[in-house]
């Protein structure tokens, strides 16, 4: 006896829909995963701005009149943020650092650099009222996909500028 039609085609569809499934679920995988490469991305980068912003703060409280002053660079506007020659610019680094959630806070993945770009006439550099203090996070961000391709990686910066 010979099988129905029906039963033909219905096992022809369930072929069918297999092979489609089996097509298409990478690239939904794919796009999944860059939709988490994207949001992670997104996160870090608002994250280095918010650390910035309290870096800058710091910066700026403990300014040059303060019992513990941060700053300036003795002998140039911008220095890193950990250079021993800048008195107390370890506590701002400290200060950035501590804000910083689910990232690696080493000095190779994450850069913080200061900058007071105010002079006074003999030329040195202030941190005093009134002058501008610049804290400029830089982070390496390698994003999940691309975690198998050497030097894939992306740098976001995150910065803040206040008196």
């Amino acid at each position: 006896m010979r099988p129905s039609l029906y039963k033909q085609n219905a096992w022809k569809s369930r072929g069918q829909s297999l092979l489609e499934f089996a097509l298409l679920l990478p690239a939904f995988m794919f796009t999944i995963a860059g939709i988490f490469d994207l949001s992670r991305g997104v996160f870090y980068y608002n994250n280095l701005s918010e650390a910035a912003r309290s870096a800058v703060r710091y910066a700026i409280v403990n300014g040059e009149n303060s019992t513990s002053a941060a700053g300036p660079c003795p002998t140039e506007s911008s220095c890193d943020c950990s250079d021993a020659t800048a008195p107390n610019t370890g506590a701002i680094r400290s200060a950035a650092v501590t804000r910083t959630i689910a990232m690696d806070t080493s000095t190779s993945a994450l850069t913080v650099t200061c900058s007071w770009p105010d002079q006074n006439s003999a030329g040195t550099y202030l941190n005093s009222r009134g002058k501008r203090v610049s804290v400029t996070l830089s982070y390496v961000y390698q994003p999940i996909l691309t975690s198998f391709i050497p030097g894939a990686n992306i740098t976001l910066q995150g910065g803040a500028t206040s008196y």
